[in-house]
């Protein structure tokens, strides 16, 4: 935690600094000088400013002001005779105050206070921003293993079927870790042909081969003191393999047609629906890789095995949709009761379905179709595709960039379908 100390009295300012210091903040700095501090606050990035309220010619005020508009927590300290100006000034956006003379133990108690709901409200926003619904026992667990993983530097490998969510607990260990500022960069090996691999995570200088015609940076120089997100790992080359475990061995690499390596300092996430043992066995996936990615592996649940995770995520993503009409318990228990081979990804496509057939209407049951109904051969499902798309253009007025975004398909998709169905 990043913290500064403003008071025009230096012994104040001192005293605090060493206190705190002693206490294991090592991020703290101090000024006496109203100006500069208030230029402090400006060009820095503090988590947290402790602040005199009566100050020449910037007063406390001053401060939380600009603290406010960059989003700093604020503690104003003010003596007994301004207590309500304090008051004032936790309803200009002052996370605390104290009153002087105070014991250095209650504004400790304070601080770590402040820093406790940060951390929450931080772990909050990333479970918002990553879509992770967890209340399952199973998912509680993977959120606190994540987390706990995060305050490290070491590999990552996570396990679990196609569609369990495999990207978005690495998004969540990311935005969890010290990384957080720098990229967050992914790649899904399955979806690169092996040959364009090696240019595709290294790079290559130009003139390396015929076509390269200007310098082009690979994702681990991209993902440079950040996140690299290897998603299918277990489709990686034999050739790539080597070449990969050199990289992480050595923090360092060659880019094709480069005599000078190139130095980067990147944390591996890396992820499977595969048996890498088995892989192992068989001899397609190297045995020292395996190790030096699995430093930390975390197993996700299929959606099968976290039921109770269905409802809540049902709810948040008809809020996503836009959908307000809710869903009947006879739908609700159908989704409960069903195996989900394809996890939420399939869930998402479900919903979606039925949020169409319903025509916007709350869904009953007969507006879930999944994998396992009778009838549905390839003349049903273009059938049910169409009405789906005439629907989706009918709720959003014919605007086609928010039927696709309703339907869950890219502008380009649409089209083609439109033309399929003769809609153009």
């Amino acid at each position: 935690m990043k913290i500064l100390i403003i008071d025009d009295e230096k012994e104040i300012v001192s005293l605090l600094l060493k206190f705190l210091m002693k206490k294991g903040y090592r991020q703290v700095t101090g000024e006496s000088s109203p100006e500069r501090a208030l230029h402090m606050i400006r060009e820095g990035s503090f988590d947290l400013v402790i602040s005199d309220l009566v100050m020449e010619p910037y007063d406390g005020f001053v401060m939380l002001k600009e603290a406010t508009r960059k989003n700093i927590d604020f503690i104003m300290m003010t003596a007994h005779a301004t207590v309500d100006n304090a008051v004032e000034a936790m309803k200009e956006g002052a996370r605390d105050y104290i009153v002087k003379p105070f014991s250095l133990d209650e504004l400790l108690l304070k601080i770590k206070r402040i820093e406790k709901e940060r951390n929450i409200e931080k772990e909050n926003d990333i479970l918002k921003k990553t879509e992770i619904i967890a209340y399952s026992p199973k998912m509680k667990k993977v959120m606190e293993l994540a987390r706990n993983v995060a305050k490290t530097d070491f590999p990552v490998l996570l396990l679990g079927e196609t569609g369990v969510g495999k990207s978005l607990i690495a998004e969540v260990i990311h935005n969890g870790s010290k990384r957080r500022e720098g990229p967050f960069v992914s790649l899904n090996i399955a979806g690169i042909p092996s040959t364009l691999l090696e240019s595709e995570l290294l790079g290559y200088k130009k003139g390396a081969f015929t076509g390269a015609e200007k310098e082009k940076k690979g994702l681990f120089e991209i993902a440079n003191k950040g996140t690299l997100f290897l998603d299918e790992i277990g489709n990686t080359p034999l050739d790539a393999q080597a070449k990969l475990l050199k990289v992480i061995e050595e923090g360092s690499f060659y880019k094709l047609g480069d005599r000078k390596p190139t130095k980067v300092d990147v944390r591996i996430i890396a992820a499977t629906n595969t048996d890498l043992k088995k892989s192992i066995k068989e001899g397609t996936f190297r045995e020292d890789l395996y190790f030096r990615i699995s430093v930390f592996p975390i197993e996700i649940p299929p959606l099968r095995e976290r039921k109770e995770d269905i409802p809540p995520l049902v709810n948040y993503y008809f809020r996503r949709f836009g959908h307000k009409e809710g869903i009947s318990t006879a739908a609700l228990d159908e989704l409960i009761s069903y195996e989900w081979p394809g996890n939420v990804r399939e869930l998402i496509n479900v919903l979606q379905r039925a949020i169409v057939l319903s025509g916007g209407r709350k869904i009953e049951k007969e507006h879930i179709v999944l994998e396992k109904e009778e009838g549905l051969n390839t003349v049903g499902i273009e059938e049910m595709e169409k009405k789906m798309i005439q629907e989706a253009l009918r709720k959003t007025g014919g605007n086609k960039k928010e039927a696709a975004k309703l339907l869950g398909i890219s502008r380009k998709m649409l089209y083609t379908r439109l033309k399929k169905y003769g809609l153009l």
